[in-house]
């Protein structure tokens, strides 16, 4: 297909080289990448779709939680902190741009990262326009992907809009279909030798509601009867603390007493430091060579708090000068402490689970039109992808032609990006709009044809 000519095969007759599927801050952020290596235009003119189910891409679902990020605005920005998107008038100058940019350093609302996170693929869409290409096709739930004979995968799809099922071929398939709270773990993991549900379904609610401010207001409602509430958070996350922080924020109308608040944690609850000496100097002494990155020195830098989290963990160990969170207590979840832990949740009026994401994998079906088990279908929180973002089966290996980026995808961080102890989840959003996007954004150019193959209108 000539350059220019913006039509797409929707039929499937022709082959594209890429199909990422999901257009919330991981999908784009491919593309981001590459504009800032000065590859987007390679990667669009070698046959690149982006299909994404909402209206607005780029935001995904993070406007919905009425939070502050518990990264800076600084994050955010590295978009557009190289590479020709800097260079657009409209992006630099919107209203959510210029204030991400005076809140470098600092935490910035949910909502505000969004309306950022929008206009930079609004961004993108305009600066792939300026050679003649549109690789966004939103409105679309993609259901399948079947892997064909020669190698080429098969994606089933349909519009919103009517209903209309179409498919499209792809060499090359990239999983940004973000993630779930981990709904079946609250079965099958037992806190305190009892599983969440169904033992506490009266009294149960997500971290992932609450932090709306529709799930605020129930909270608000719902506890205002009660004289003394008692809340046990259980999770050892950013979205722990964040759960905390709001119920704190709901005094006076809530009476919070001394030990109100418990969360239930069973790894070991970090801060992050810019350096040891900066740890040090705080009065922590539990790390070691293991919990230092080797690139930047900093300690803890995936396992631990930041933000606004890291601030309240500090008054709950009573670190600084500031008045001690006596409000909160911190229970291990141990052998020892079983009997306290079941105690504690029987007795709360409200039990919040913050246990993690699990990835929303695209169903994949072999040649033969069995369905592919992937290995983050698994017990526990296995990674969905290895170090080269390769989605792995169940047995651990690379399914051909298929990457996957986002929240719960389960990079292996550790070592590479942060210290080599880290074990679990981490929000990579500025390494999705850098490293991580650019290896796979080489990926994606690797043996492709050198020639414009199909593009999306």
């Amino acid at each position: 297909m000539p350059r220019g000519a913006g039509v797409p095969d929707i039929s499937g007759r022709a082959t594209l080289n890429a199909i990422i599927v999901g257009g919330g801050p991981a999908g784009p952020g491919v593309l981001v990448a590459a504009a800032r290596s000065d590859r987007l235009f390679d990667l669009l003119a070698r046959g690149l779709v982006v299909l994404d189910r909402g209206p607005v891409l780029g935001s995904g679902e993070i406007g919905r939680y009425a939070i502050n990020s518990d990264s800076f605005a600084d994050s955010f920005l590295r978009g557009v902190d190289g590479g020709p998107l800097r260079d657009m008038v409209s992006l630099m100058r919107h209203p959510a741009t210029q204030a991400l940019d005076a809140a470098r350093g600092q935490p910035v609302p949910l909502r505000l990262a969004a309306a950022f996170l929008a206009q930079l693929a609004n961004g993108l869409r305009h600066l792939a326009a300026t050679a003649g290409w549109q690789p966004f096709l939103d409105g679309v739930d993609v259901t399948s992907a079947h892997a064909m004979p020669d190698g080429r995968w098969r994606v089933h799809a349909r519009r919103l809009a009517d209903g209309h099922g179409f498919g499209l071929t792809t060499r090359l398939l990239v999983l940004a279909t973000g993630a779930a709270p981990s709904i079946g773990g609250l079965h099958d993991q037992a806190v305190a030798g009892l599983p969440l549900l169904p033992t506490f379904r009266r009294t149960l609610m997500l971290a992932s509601t609450l932090l709306t401010e529709r799930g605020r207001r129930r909270v608000a409602r719902r506890l205002a009867l009660v004289p003394r509430p008692r809340v046990a958070i259980v999770g050892g996350s950013h979205s722990t603390l964040a759960v905390a922080k709001v119920l704190l924020d709901l005094s006076p109308s809530l009476a919070w007493s001394e030990q109100s608040i418990t969360i239930l944690h069973r790894r070991a609850l970090r801060i992050t430091y810019a350096s040891p000496e900066d740890a040090l100097a705080d009065g922590v002494t539990a790390f070691g060579h293991d919990d230092i990155c080797p690139r930047t020195g900093r300690v803890f830098p995936l396992a631990g708090f930041r933000a606004e989290a890291r601030t309240l963990l500090r008054q709950i160990w009573g670190l600084g000068d500031g008045a001690p969170e006596r409000r909160i207590r911190l229970l291990p979840l141990t052998a020892q402490t079983q009997a306290v832990a079941a105690q504690t949740l029987h007795a709360s009026d409200l039990v919040v689970a913050a246990t993690g994401y699990r990835p929303r994998a695209l169903p994949l079906f072999d040649a033969r039109g069995d369905r592919i088990a992937l290995q983050s279908e698994g017990t526990g929180a296995p990674p969905m992808v290895d170090g080269d973002s390769r989605v792995l089966d169940r047995a651990g290996r690379p399914v051909p032609g298929v990457l996957g980026i986002g929240l719960a995808a389960g990079f292996p961080l550790a070592g590479t990006f942060g210290e080599r102890s880290f074990t679990g989840q981490a929000n990579g959003l500025a390494l999705w709009h850098s490293d991580i996007g650019e290896a796979i954004a080489a990926t994606l150019l690797r043996d492709a044809p050198a020639h414009a193959i199909a593009c999306a209108p």
